[in-house]
């Protein structure tokens, strides 16, 4: 759910450049799976003037997606898709669990409050991603009311963005004087030392996999998020560890956070081009999509604190930094494995796209004379997605490259600060300069990564 909650907040950026009308259809799936995990927790302070927020909320999404119907039908919002299945799987969890709303009618009361905070964190989901709808259709307005060729629709935009806007006051009316005060009543388990690991070892192969048998446009863009993400928390583990002593301070602060730092940038980069490449219809790998969301649950299990980065304190209390800094060896090794991986697939793998975008992209990057550079109007006219031109294979070559890059020197920069050095936090007190380069550490419990990991797997 908390993961669910990020994406919602990160749509609020895409919102601008997005469909309106496709954004609208796909939140009625984000609304649906939060009212599947609703009616899975205790029926207690969910009324607001003795009305059910939720389920008015259904009613409302269901009257949109009717005003819709007929527009954009086999169009999906990919982050709005994601939104919806993390909440689906939220629900299906809780109904396995032994704390099933059909099996325990007396709920004490720290389960009440942990519940509460639970459908305050659902509504919040609900009204960000609202918004972003919202800000969407507002765009979209705008171009409809330059362009009367797309003026086609029986409800007209501005109209949909008022309902939608009604919609956000509704939640907002819940979320008043219960966000974000309701977060400090949340039940949260022990962390387990060995989740971390676990999911980077089973993200590795299953992308590794993905990418080296069949990979998508829309694969591409899920392994590239999760390149891009899980640098941005890494960055912060890497720094609690060194703020406590676990790993070299200085060469952190000029080595490896700068690399994370470039890596996130251009991973980023990579996965905005791949996004607008993917074509609506194209689907993830199941196995695939379920590894990453596992990695990505296990790194805000450590590194964040709701939606914001947990203090150095709070992660040092969750969890044993010996055994993360590990993991995080592993992480950079693994991701750099991908990271070659990912660019043997852009090179050769048979890549489909979708021809709208591509040909605009195409006509950018367009030189004279380079054969098979051309999407067909016909192809453009349809819709359906194409081989991916050449040209713009090798456009997005060099995108990736410097990603991969990025990533490989992340991997060599962690392998310099070394292990756990069995010193308390006080190193990072000011030293004086004695002019002599810092030696490695000589007292490492392991050699986690190997030197053949910078040039990628070998196959």
């Amino acid at each position: 759910m908390d993961q669910a909650n990020i994406l919602a907040r990160g749509l609020l950026y895409e919102a601008p450049d997005a469909n309106g009308r496709t954004m609208l259809r796909t939140w009625g799936e984000v609304v649906e799976a939060a009212s599947e995990v609703w009616r899975q927790l205790p029926a207690r302070s969910e009324f607001v003037g003795g009305m059910d927020v939720m389920a008015q909320l259904e009613v409302n999404a269901r009257s949109l997606h009717r005003s819709i119907s007929g527009s954009s039908l086999n169009q999906v919002d990919p982050t709005l898709q994601e939104i919806g299945q993390l909440l689906t799987r939220a629900a299906e969890i809780i109904e396995r669990s032994d704390l099933n709303i059909e099996r325990v009618r007396n709920w004490n009361w720290p389960q009440l409050q942990d519940a509460f905070a639970a459908r305050v964190s659902l509504v919040h989901t609900v009204y960000v991603s609202a918004h972003a709808v919202s800000v969407s259709l507002a765009a979209t307005a705008w171009d409809e009311s330059w362009d009367r060729r797309i003026r086609v629709h029986a409800v007209p935009t501005d109209q949909l963005r008022q309902n939608v806007a009604a919609v956000e006051e509704l939640a907002s009316s819940y979320l008043d004087g219960h966000y974000p005060g309701a977060y400090d009543r949340r039940h949260r388990p022990p962390v387990d030392n060995d989740r971390l690991g676990a999911a980077v070892s089973a993200w590795g192969v299953q992308t590794q996999r993905f990418l080296s048998r069949e990979p998508r446009t829309a694969g591409l863009v899920t392994v590239a998020g999760a390149l891009r993400e899980s640098a941005v928390a890494a960055r912060h583990l890497w720094a609690a560890a060194a703020e406590t002593g676990h790993v070299d301070a200085r060469r952190f602060q000029y080595e490896l956070s700068p690399a994370l730092e470039s890596m996130t940038e251009r991973w980023g980069e990579a996965q905005t081009m791949w996004q607008t490449l993917r074509h609506p219809l194209e689907r993830v790998d199941p196995n695939m999509y379920e590894a990453t969301r596992e990695l990505k649950a296990a790194m805000n299990e450590l590194a964040r604190e709701g939606s914001a980065m947990a203090a150095t304190g709070v992660i040092a209390r969750r969890v044993n930094l010996t055994g993360a800094v590990r993991a995080l060896h592993r992480l950079q090794a693994s991701s750099a494995g991908v990271s070659q991986s990912f660019e043997e697939a852009v090179e050769t793998g048979q890549l489909s796209v979708n021809p709208r975008t591509a040909n605009k992209l195409v006509k950018e990057s367009f030189v004279p004379g380079h054969e098979g550079a051309v999407i067909s109007p016909r192809a453009v006219a349809l819709g359906r997605a194409v081989p991916i031109p050449e040209a713009l294979r090798a456009r997005a070559g060099v995108v990736v490259g410097r990603a991969a890059n990025a990533s490989r020197s992340a991997m060599r920069a962690s392998m310099s600060i070394g292990d756990e050095r069995d010193r308390p936090a006080a190193v990072l007190r000011p030293q004086k300069e004695t002019g002599r380069p810092a030696r490695p550490s000589r007292d490492r419990e392991h050699s986690p990564i190997s030197t053949e990991a910078v040039e990628g797997p070998r196959r």
